[in-house]
This record gives C-alpha cells, sequence and structure tokens, in this order.
C-alpha cells in the first residue's frame, strides 16, 4: 500500500510565502499539483491509476470533493471531513469576523464569480461517481451542514453510494476523542470495502 500526502499550499505551514500560494487558487493549481504527483507516482511504478483513495479534512475535505468531481477516474473512493462543497456558500456564512480573509483567500463572489463557480465541487457533481463517506459537525462555523447535506441529498438522490456521518457535537474538526476515534474507524472500515 502506497500514501502519497501533498501538503497543500494555503493551508498553514513555516515556511515563509508558501502559506500564501493557495490564495484565490483554491482549485486549480493545487489539484493539479496532486494529479500531477499521483501520474508521477503512478510512472514510477509506486502505485497505479484508478486504485488511489482520496481523505481530506476542512480544505483536504474540500479538494477530495473537487478531485472526485474533476478526476474521479484516478480514485476508487473519497472521504470528506468537513470540506466546502460550494465556495459561494462558504463565502455566505462565514462569521463576519472572517470576511476580510476570506475575500483574500477564496475571492470575491461578484468580482470572481466565475473562478468560485469553476473551483466549486457542487458545479462536477455529474462527475462524482465514486463511493464518498462525508464527515460534517452540526455546528461548524465554517463549513455549514447545510453544504454536506446538499452535496449528499444531491448524489442519493441518483442513487450514488454515499455515507454520511453528521456529528451532532462537533464544529470544524474533532474537539472530542471519542467523536475521532468513531470517525477514523468508520473510515477505516469504508475504505476496507473497496480494497
Amino acid at each position: 500500500m502506497s500514501f502519497f500526502i501533498k501538503h497543500l499550499p494555503g493551508s498553514q505551514m513555516i515556511l515563509t510565502g508558501f502559506d500564501n500560494d493557495g490564495d484565490e487558487d483554491w482549485g486549480g493549481g493545487p489539484r493539479l499539483d496532486i494529479v500531477a504527483g499521483m501520474d508521477w507516482l503512478d510512472r514510477q511504478g509506486k502505485s497505479q491509476a484508478g486504485k488511489w483513495f482520496c481523505v481530506g479534512g476542512s480544505y483536504g475535505g474540500y479538494m477530495a470533493l473537487l478531485l472526485h468531481g474533476r478526476h474521479p477516474e484516478l480514485f476508487k473512493a473519497f472521504v470528506d471531513q468537513f470540506g466546502p462543497s460550494n465556495l459561494f456558500t462558504t463565502i455566505e456564512t462565514a462569521p463576519e469576523h472572517w470576511k476580510a480573509a476570506d475575500a483574500e483567500l477564496i475571492g470575491d463572489p461578484i468580482v470572481d464569480r466565475d473562478r468560485l463557480i469553476e473551483d466549486s465541487p457542487m458545479t462536477y457533481l455529474d462527475a462524482t461517481i465514486k463511493p464518498m463517506l462525508v464527515v460534517q459537525g452540526a455546528n461548524d462555523p465554517r463549513v455549514v451542514q447545510k453544504e454536506s447535506d446538499a452535496i449528499v441529498e444531491a448524489l442519493r438522490g441518483r442513487g450514488q453510494d454515499v455515507e454520511y456521518i453528521l456529528l451532532p457535537d462537533e464544529g470544524h474538526g474533532y474537539s472530542k476523542t471519542e467523536n475521532a476515534i468513531m470517525v477514523y474507524k468508520a473510515i477505516v472500515e469504508f475504505l476496507a470495502k473497496y480494497i
């Protein structure tokens, strides 16, 4: 079994400048970096396209959703933990004190409308065809529950294999050890079905 872990620009890291590389480029460059890294591993004989699992949380959950819609042929199954599926909803529902940072990091819903549509996983639901597990905190201020509800409802509505874990006592991530343990066990069980 092989693992490919990509540190995504825009996530927090000590390297100067690196953590800002994802500003206003949530779905283009970072997504293509992952695909290029996977392609390189495939060409080295370290892996095989179509046999990958994609697991991510927060921005990584967003990237799992986006890769599912844009490159489903590369993967067997997907796990999204607390990932935004619609960047317009993410911007709209953010607490007021996050608005300025969101405009810089994600974009402006009017000025950057076309790019936000292109970078939103909900845009690619028709290509979202592989099994998926979605994990959501009911009290998440960053990725509100209606985002995960919408993607799960849309996929289930067309007969898609989607498992949904809604954590009533969590926000954006795991604050309770027992929830993290329960979800990680569920992730292992979910992925084991597709090995």
